[in-house]
């Protein structure tokens, strides 16, 4: 199971966060993408080891994204769950994705990204690259060599955290030995140690902003994307490094701020969902044409509420035995925010 760390951060910690190594951090959602567990570097896969396995290019390598086009975001569970005790679990997080066409995807080189910048704080970002470029501050792959992971017409992946029973640890959880993929970390912090399930085939990390284990914004205040990789892992991390700066203001002055993370272009985004703070969204971190609206499983910053909730994807029509999903590429019309999770949930 997984631990949480929790810090109490005023606004001008927030926007520093992704600058300046902060101590005592507690999740508000506030900052540049959070993760709930120690940063030691903005960048810490450049030191990383290549995975041997090379995502294999499609038949259309100037638009990645075309060979996945069909495949959307039907469910995005990021909170955890609650617990019992009234405590919050968060081992348990969880995407599926979906297969809206009629004919046979395959899901090899698919990848599950998460915005760097947070859509609760709009700040002016130098570069600005957001009519070509989705900032990513994690991308994890589906392995496979071209045709090794088919997904039917209305089929789907349950790709997860932890492969394991969180039943064990929350009854409030499911079991999630017969997910299709989880994603896996090998931490550089031996307090934070990830679990991995050998019967579960793991996602290819590309890359995370984190030295420990990779865990979704869990107030929900990212981006969230399906990617289609058209290039290795070296190749992507020499080739599409993004360093941007920008102007914090407080009470005692203006001062620049630098930070990095990684870009991926929009021509490789095959589906992209933006979740915010409903009484805090300001801005949508992704270029209109990927999505002109949001989703929400927070009313407020500190709602607690949040726990057990996801953004599921509304049925839009069936066609024979074929359910389809509602895709206008507007989350707001396309999602229903709020629901009760559920990880198995049959359309």
């Amino acid at each position: 199971m997984r631990k949480l760390k929790t810090v109490v951060l005023v606004l001008a910690a927030l926007l520093s966060v992704a600058c300046e190594k902060v101590d005592d951090e507690e999740e508000n959602g506030m900052a540049q993408n959070e993760t709930e567990t120690p940063t030691e570097s903005n960048t810490p896969d450049q030191d990383k080891p290549d995975d041997p396995q090379e995502p294999q290019p499609g038949s259309n390598p100037q638009n990645p994204a075309e060979e996945g086009m069909g495949f959307v975001l039907a469910e995005i569970f990021c909170a955890g769950t609650p617990t019992p005790q009234g405590t919050y679990y968060d081992a348990d997080k969880y995407f599926v994705v979906y297969n809206n066409t009629d004919h046979v995807l395959y899901a090899d080189s698919l990848c599950i990204a998460e915005s760097e910048f947070v859509t609760v704080m709009k700040v002016d970002y130098v570069p600005n690259i957001t009519n070509d470029y989705l900032a990513v501050s994690a991308i994890y792959m589906i392995p496979g060599s071209g045709k090794d992971y088919p997904v039917e017409p209305g089929g789907r992946l349950l790709i997860v955290a932890n492969a394991i029973n969180h039943n064990i640890h929350n009854p409030n959880s499911w079991d999630f030995q017969t997910a299709d993929f989880e994603w896996y970390d090998i931490s550089d912090i031996p307090q934070y140690v990830d679990s991995d399930n050998p019967q579960v085939p793991n996602l290819v990390r590309y890359y995370a902003k984190t030295n420990t284990f990779y865990s979704p914004n869990s107030l929900g205040t990212t981006a969230f994307a399906l990617v289609r990789m058209p290039v290795g892992r070296a190749k992507f991390l020499t080739d599409y490094y993004y360093e941007y700066s920008y102007r914090l203001t407080t009470s005692s002055g203006n001062k620049k701020m630098v930070s990095d993370c990684y870009k991926v272009p929009n021509s490789w985004v095959v589906d992209a969902v933006n979740c915010s703070i409903f009484q805090n969204m300001q801005w949508l971190v992704t270029t209109p044409t990927l999505d002109s609206g949001y989703a929400y499983i927070s009313i407020s910053a500190n709602d607690t509420s949040r726990y057990g909730k996801a953004m599921r994807r509304k049925l839009d029509r069936v066609d024979g035995t074929r359910i389809i999903l509602k895709d206008t590429n507007n989350s707001t019309n396309d999602f229903e925010s709020r629901v009760t999770a559920d990880p198995f949930f049959v359309f």
